[in-house]
């Protein structure tokens, strides 16, 4: 009688997380190769922030010059202690 199946991959590994949640935001439509949607901080907030507090926006992919390279960040934490 076979055993239980095993994941390759544990439920708990950052590496799956962080490359789920690329696939959610890409699937979202919120970048592409051409174009990144960066959300800024449009003012600081006074206790929690709300949606309020940031705005979209879509802007070209730079070129990198020479010299430089492009990286893509799929995952990106602010912790809570650096609100400061």
């Amino acid at each position: 009688m076979p055993g239980p199946s095993v994941s390759s991959t544990p439920r708990n590994d950052p590496a799956s997380s962080r490359l789920e949640t690329a696939a959610a935001v890409q699937s979202l439509g919120m970048s592409t190769p051409d174009h990144n949607t960066r959300i800024l901080l449009d003012s600081r907030p006074h206790g929690e922030p709300t949606p309020d507090n940031f705005r979209f926006e879509t802007v070209p992919v730079p070129e990198p010059a020479e010299g430089e390279v492009l990286l893509r960040t799929i995952y990106l934490s602010l912790d809570p202690y650096m609100r400061g």
